[in-house]
């Protein structure tokens, strides 16, 4: 899931390789609409000086088995590259080229074989194809604290600005579809053992459309948390996912699994949600300190969910959130359990259970600070 980055404003394509078909695959696959041209030349060339890289938007790099890169001209590869983006491509490569690969700050790195849905939607990802997603991750401090509510309803206030992407990493329950009384049959077996099958037709198979608004990706799988392809698995499908929307909302669990830090790293937002309760401001505090450890503190913004501060007499005041997290800003939100029980009864979301609630009116106020 790789991070966003500014788009260069040069036009052409550079693909480096040897292999004519792989050339081809990559002009072909550019849009009639694509104002990008392609020119090909081969590895030496690039390492070589021969060509400029500078004057690509786009570099698409064959490095086969991973041979070139004990080459010492990739050590100064990427100061050549002038801020053009890099598509490396190989076959399977082992640990160490691997972390080689990512030393050159790719973009994006395609394994062969190659399908034309891999190629579309790496080109999708970069310089002028269509941005990537903005990615928004809500986090519950503790269980029950409304994260998934909240995931929903950021998916629902986004769908009105275009393609929006819900991903349920709690593979335990699948609460987001379960919110919505819905159920995906779909047999994900054997993409789980081979997640680069995971590509355009699959997701259109595997998602749930809540009312034509946005695209729900959630599972009831608890087994999948001890897959050995459980990350390649989930790290594919944001990947993927990335690409085709505008917007990407994921519910991720407090939990430790193999692709937290990931996720937590490549998003551009971080919600916690959490309860203004003893228990509940341990739990935000030490999540909290956990994310800016892995991520640095921006991006960041705190939740407390289901509160009601009142004038005077309060058990924990706002000073008090304030001080115990070291946050002077942090966002509130009514509680209202007969809305929740209503929506949750009905299969609604709250924004369509009770609109004009407090509840609906304390999110919307959320979401227009933080989108």
């Amino acid at each position: 899931m790789p991070p966003n980055r500014p788009r260069p404003t040069r036009s052409t394509l550079g693909i480096y390789t040897e292999d004519a078909n792989l050339a081809a695959s990559f002009s072909k696959r550019l849009s009639a609409s694509d104002s990008r041209t392609a020119i090909q030349s081969t590895p030496e060339k690039l390492l070589s000086g021969a060509t400029d890289p500078s004057c690509h938007a786009v570099i698409i790099l064959d490095i086969g088995n991973g041979a070139l890169l004990t080459d010492p001209r990739f050590k100064v590869l990427g100061e050549k590259l002038a801020g053009a983006a890099l598509v490396v491509v190989s076959e399977a490569l082992e640990a160490d080229k691997v972390r080689q690969v990512i030393k050159l700050r790719a973009v994006d790195w395609l394994q062969r074989p190659l399908q034309d849905q891999d190629i579309s939607a790496a080109l999708l990802q970069i310089a002028g194809g269509g941005a990537l997603a903005r990615v928004t991750t809500v986090i519950g401090a503790s269980g029950g604290v409304g994260a998934t509510t909240v995931a929903l309803m950021a998916g629902r206030y986004l769908s009105h600005s275009g393609p929006v992407a819900l991903v349920d990493l709690d593979f335990q329950t699948g609460s987001c579809a379960a919110y919505i009384n819905a159920e995906n049959a779909f047999a994900l077996d054997d993409v789980i053992a081979n997640p680069d099958r995971l590509d355009a037709e699959l997701l259109d198979l595997i998602k749930v459309t809540y009312k034509q608004d946005f695209d729900i990706y959630s599972f009831e799988r608890p087994d999948l948390f001890f897959a050995a392809s459980a990350k390649r698995f989930t790290l594919r499908l944001l990947d993927q996912l990335t690409a085709r929307h505008g917007q990407v909302i994921i519910d991720l669990p407090n939990l430790r699994t193999p692709w937290f830090d990931d996720v937590v790293r490549h998003s551009d937002d971080l919600l916690i949600v959490f309860e203004t309760n003893v228990v509940g401001l341990r739990h935000a505090k030490q999540l909290l300190r956990y994310l800016e450890a892995v991520r640095g503190k921006t991006g960041i913004s705190l939740l407390a969910n289901k509160t009601r501060f009142k004038l005077f007499g309060n058990t924990i005041s706002r000073g008090d959130v304030a001080r115990l997290l070291d946050m002077q800003q942090f966002y509130t939100s009514e509680r209202d359990s007969a809305l929740h029980e209503d929506a949750v009864n009905r299969a609604m979301i709250p924004f369509e259970s009770s609109p004009r609630s407090r509840f609906v009116k304390d999110m919307n106020r959320y979401f227009k600070k933080i989108f």
